[in-house]
């Protein structure tokens, strides 16, 4: 829903595995430093600085979308891949409230 075909492609993310698994939010993550989680925060700063994966580069509006496509929202698109091609699990949303309670929370 919010990543273009064009960065699925260029995150290696086109696999059913993560592409038609939910995307994951990176509004607030708690990660342990560890080589593992280093290694992957690096990588996510490194491609959340590739302009073509940023901007709509393959013109959105004019290439073909997943059906529910609504808008290419990067940072949360590079998180939401490279965590799920890299296995890790996440845990539910239920169990993120029961740590963190938010003021503003949206459903």
């Amino acid at each position: 829903d919010w990543t273009t075909s064009g960065a699925l492609r260029r995150l290696g993310g086109e696999v059913y595995s993560i592409a038609d698994r939910p995307q994951l939010g990176a509004y607030f993550i708690l990660l342990r430093k560890t080589a593992v989680t280093m290694d992957f925060v690096q990588e996510w700063l490194r491609l959340a600085e590739d302009p073509e994966i940023l901007i709509d580069a393959w013109g959105s509006r004019h290439e073909k979308q997943a059906p529910n496509y609504q808008r290419h929202m990067a940072d949360q698109s590079i998180f939401s891949v490279l965590f799920k091609r890299r296995g890790f699990k996440a845990m539910s949303l239920a169990e993120g409230h029961r740590v963190v309670q938010l003021d503003r929370w949206r459903e």
